[in-house]
């Protein structure tokens, strides 16, 4: 620094005092290009010691390959939300499928099936971050939806196999089963919306916005008295009423148009936010002049009903990633609800059940009523005789 002074003397030296002020100038450009040069070596001597860090980042080793394997029973099925027996199963039949396999071409190993089955039940029953899981797995980010995406895709296969309209003896057995839930005849299945929520590009925001401000699909689903689901419609918009997303779904449309044979003593039940059927019975409105009859029939309407309100719950508590999609992707959040759904009846189906001890809170879609003026008079006469039948 002491070489300064000496340059600004020699500088007024030889040009005078109207050197002083160019003088000045030059000295500062030459303090600040030194700063910056400064600045630079010290990122240059970091750097190294970034990279130094980032390639040693701590993931425990073989995690999956020895340790879920020591794991007690209850820990690996609170951890994948499946037990062993149920687990090989699944992945017996989806080790076939081309689709569920990595090709090693270079890097490191290939993950293995078992391990791409353990990495996406954790992502589909986990509520936390896709970081978590890649450490737990000792892979990276990149790999989880890489897996994730192929195990959607081969679960998507299975799909009609796994949720299918019941057929013949299959129809008498489900209809006996909800009889001894409160008595209603003909009941086939029960039918609701539930929204689930996800994140939405800022352009459709108002599309997907829900009567609670919140930005959600829909999942419309048919169940049986096990809460199998028999039928699904997932993606509508959250801010489409029941009624609509029925009148849109294949079910509607499959039932119209006879692909799907509803016997005339047989029926779904649903709540008031759909319209009165000859197939779909729903409650009657009450405005307070029920009848005794009329009372008794929304009554036990709704204890047979409530089993697909229960079908959510366990499919959101078992399955949680379903109480929220942070995908920005609509078709990406919709395989997802169709994966944890196939899940869900591939474990009721196993017979591998699961306690919800802690309840969610289901966001339900909100049932706006109907009006009944314009039923068929075929079901208003038919859900009649039906209320004058039950037993009071």
């Amino acid at each position: 620094m002491e070489l300064f002074p000496l340059l600004l003397d020699a500088l007024i030296d030889d040009g005078g005092e109207n050197c002083v002020v160019p003088a000045v100038n030059t000295i500062n450009s030459i303090l600040i290009l030194n700063r910056q040069n400064e600045g630079r070596r010290i990122r240059q001597n970091m750097m190294p010691y970034y990279l130094r860090t980032h390639n040693r980042h701590v993931r425990p080793i073989n995690y999956s390959e020895v340790w879920v394997s020591r794991y007690l029973d209850a820990d690996f099925f609170s951890l994948f939300r499946m037990n062993r027996a149920c687990f090989f199963v699944l992945l017996t039949l989806l080790i076939h499928d081309g689709a569920f396999r990595i090709q090693w071409s270079h890097g490191r190993e290939p993950v293995t099936p078992e391990k791409m089955l353990q990495i996406s039940l954790r992502y589909f029953s986990f509520k936390g971050g896709i970081i978590e899981i890649a450490d737990q797995f000792n892979v990276s980010v990149s790999t989880v939806f890489i897996v994730r995406n192929r195990t959607m895709k081969a679960l998507k296969k299975i799909l009609p196999s796994v949720i299918k309209w019941p057929q013949g003896d299959d129809l008498k057995i489900i209809e006996q089963e909800f009889k001894l839930l409160g008595g209603f005849p003909g009941v086939i299945g029960a039918i609701d919306g539930s929204h689930i929520s996800i994140r939405v590009p800022r352009n459709e925001a108002d599309s997907y916005t829900n009567r609670k401000m919140g930005h959600s699909i829909i999942l419309q689903a048919v169940c049986t008295s096990k809460k199998l689901f028999i039928d699904i419609d997932i993606g509508k918009p959250g801010r489409i009423h029941d009624a609509r997303v029925l009148s849109l779904s294949k079910l509607s449309q499959y039932i119209e148009t006879r692909n799907i044979i509803i016997e005339d003593d047989h029926h779904i039940l649903g709540d008031s936010a759909y319209p009165l059927k000859p197939w779909l019975l729903v409650p009657y409105k009450d405005f307070g002049h029920l009848t005794r009859r009329q009372r008794n029939y929304n009554y036990l309407h709704s204890k047979t009903r409530v089993v697909i309100e229960n079908a959510f719950g366990l499919l959101k508590n078992r399955w949680q990633k379903c109480q929220k999609i942070t995908t920005k992707d609509p078709k990406t959040a919709w395989d997802i609800v169709a994966a944890c759904c196939v899940l869900h009846n591939f474990c009721l189906i196993q017979q591998d059940y699961f306690q919800c001890d802690q309840p969610v809170a289901v966001q339900a879609t909100v049932a706006v009523p109907v009006d009944d003026e314009a039923a068929p008079i075929l079901a208003t006469n038919k859900r009649d005789q039906i209320a004058a039948a039950l037993e009071i």
